[in-house]
């Protein structure tokens, strides 16, 4: 029987956090914004990305946000272990603001890192990606990422594909969170997951481990096509790939009952 991994309760280092000299985010989401800090730990300064959730007077909203905070701190608890996912090095409080405090990866996310270094090993950054979320499937309890897409994933120093973002997640067996909708990139969406986007009286899609791997495979040929085209552009070359994606996105979402790669809707 597998039990589950000790899980690390992330330290609160407001204390130990400063702004950098950068008054602008350097990336934004659907609900944070991250910049770029100052860590002080053992009188020794590190560069650190912090991850701030946007909080407003508006507490309907606000409940909205803290959930996709806590689910990636609860995520990240659950999976410091893993040398697939970015390190996160603990919590702070910036002003009323709830934040992550990361490791500074200085390569950036997958597309950048790639323009950067055109020469690289696309194969192994894609074997990286795959190994990745094969670790967050196979863990106990099993962790859905519920937003794979290029921005998503980061290069360590190592030049090795990481997994990061996990503010969409779902730990199977886990808490059960009801307020927050789905933030995913549309283009890497699984159809199943449109209802809750197009129909605000569908009931709530929620990511799987199935809806994973479409992302998987809608972020795989935007990195090999080093630009973030539609799935269907990215994938001319294969008319059986094509046809089949188009007849499945045309469908209604109350056709998608099942999820469209599984062996028996071939």
């Amino acid at each position: 029987m597998r039990t589950s991994p000790p899980s690390n309760k992330l330290r609160d280092l407001s204390t130990q956090l400063r702004p950098a000299d950068n008054k602008f985010p350097l990336a934004q989401g659907s609900f944070s914004d991250v910049y770029r800090g100052i860590l002080t730990q053992d009188n020794v300064d590190a560069q650190v990305a912090v991850k701030v959730f946007r909080v407003s007077k508006d507490e309907q909203k606000n409940a909205v946000v803290f959930e996709h905070y806590h689910r990636e701190v609860q995520a990240y608890e659950l999976l410091h272990l893993n040398p697939h996912v970015a390190e996160v090095l603990g919590v702070a409080t910036i002003g009323d603001k709830p934040a992550l405090v990361m490791k500074w990866y200085k390569n950036g996310d997958i597309t950048h890192y790639l323009h950067l270094h055109p020469h690289v090993s696309v194969r192994q950054l894609t074997l990286d990606i795959v190994q990745g979320l094969k670790s967050l499937h196979s863990n106990y309890p099993p962790v859905v990422h519920g937003d794979v897409k290029p921005s998503n994933i980061l290069v360590n120093d190592n030049g090795r594909a990481i997994l990061c973002d996990f503010c969409s997640a779902y730990i199977l067996g886990g808490t059960k969170f009801t307020t927050a909708n789905l933030s995913g990139s549309c283009r890497s969406m699984a159809p199943e997951l449109f209802p809750t986007i197009i129909d605000d009286d569908s009931p709530p899609a929620v990511p799987t481990t199935m809806s994973d791997i479409w992302s998987l495979g809608c972020t795989m040929a935007q990195v090999h096509h080093l630009s973030p085209k539609h799935i269907i552009s990215c994938l001319a070359f294969s008319p059986n790939v094509v046809h089949h994606t188009q007849d499945t996105l045309s469908q209604s979402p109350s056709q998608l009952t099942s999820h469209p790669l599984r062996p028996e809707r071939f």
